[in-house]
């Protein structure tokens, strides 16, 4: 995704091409805060208000789903001190977290946020600027003579958007906000080439699927199965108080596909967190729930939409779906693998 909108007086083939050879994660975060800003109709900004809104937008990606920014990437150094310093939590909602970092007064967190503003307001004006090794107090100079085209005037602790850019920010936002998390997933996904649904752990979305009509579909096949035990603790499911619970964290696959999910008790599903289970003690009663699961419907006709899930591990339709071995070696194929990869990228497995 490169066309963006054209405009008679604006030069947007230059923001167009902000992100080509980009080294390191700030342009995108620094645009989607500019986007933000400029969304809310403020034209006039504090430098310190934007490097907050970089921090909220990557606050999720780097503590909830791991996401490596590479090894020198300033913002992801900077979140996991924040995450530290600040007390804070990888599920603190955005306006918690903008409002403690916008008034900390501790200076490991003042001097982190701060320190995001050694380069990105400066290099991301380089397509208007030309030379790249222009000092800072030039890039700022030449930003605010108004023949300079740049979307922004910086100046030591804010920076001003002119009308044109204003305007034309406002009415493409959408379309801007798509092509920065196009190429920052690019860009994250050179970087994570082994981690599923990149695309899907850019923004924290407004609220978690209630899983219900998986939790139904369960609950049917302990029906007719007469019952059914966690596969971690081995107590008694009850049907009416149970956790639907992702075997690979959803933290780390980021979806509520169906093979992925097993009813689980409720006190043990809180504790386990975004652990990752121990495959040699969890992985076979996993398999043998999920087999129980499709035994029961084919022969009890409780089809249902959720089990076309099962064709991204088996190629096939679950009514097909026959040899118990194959299926198991299928999902052991799939599970054991990302089981690894979340292990190389950080998640933690349960205690032994």
């Amino acid at each position: 995704m490169t066309a963006l909108p054209e405009h008679p007086q604006l030069t947007i083939d230059r923001l167009a091409g902000v992100f080509r050879a980009t080294t390191s994660t700030y342009k995108y975060y620094w645009l989607l805060a500019l986007l933000d800003v400029v969304g809310e109709g403020r034209t006039t900004v504090p430098l310190r208000s934007l490097y907050v809104r970089m921090v909220c937008h990557a606050w999720y990606t780097v503590n909830y789903f791991k996401l490596s920014f590479g090894a020198w990437d300033t913002l992801q150094e900077a979140i996991s001190l924040l995450l530290q310093e600040e007390g804070l939590d990888a599920r603190t909602s955005r306006t918690d977290l903008e409002h403690a970092l916008l008034h900390t007064e501790n200076a490991a967190s003042v001097h982190a946020l701060l320190g995001l503003g050694r380069y990105v307001p400066y290099k991301f004006l380089t397509p208007w600027l030309g030379a790249a090794n222009l000092s800072d107090v030039q890039v700022m100079h030449r930003s605010q003579n108004a023949g300079s085209g740049t979307p922004y005037a910086l100046f030591d602790d804010r920076l001003e958007v002119p009308a044109p850019w204003a305007d034309y920010l406002r009415q493409h936002q959408a379309v801007l906000r798509d092509f920065c998390l196009w190429n920052l997933a690019q860009f994250l996904q050179a970087r994570n080439p082994n981690v599923p649904q990149i695309v899907n752990k850019l923004v924290r979305p407004p609220a978690r699927d209630a899983l219900t009509r998986q939790r139904v579909l369960w609950n049917a096949v302990m029906d007719h199965a007469g019952g059914m035990s966690c596969i971690y603790t081995g107590r008694s499911i009850d049907p009416a108080t149970h956790h639907i619970e992702h075997f690979i964290p959803h933290a780390f696959v980021a979806h509520d596909q169906f093979w992925n999910l097993v009813p689980a008790d409720p006190s043990f599903n809180m504790s386990k967190g975004d652990r990752l289970p121990i495959l040699g003690r969890h992985l076979a009663p996993f398999v043998d729930a999920h087999w129980q699961l499709i035994t029961v419907v084919r022969d009890h006709d409780l089809s249902n939409k959720l089990l076309e899930d099962y064709h991204t591990v088996v190629h096939m339709s679950y009514a097909d779906i026959r040899d118990r071995y194959l299926f198991g070696d299928k999902l052991r194929d799939t599970l054991t693998p990302l089981h690894s990869i979340a292990m190389s990228n950080g998640f933690s497995e349960l205690a032994a």
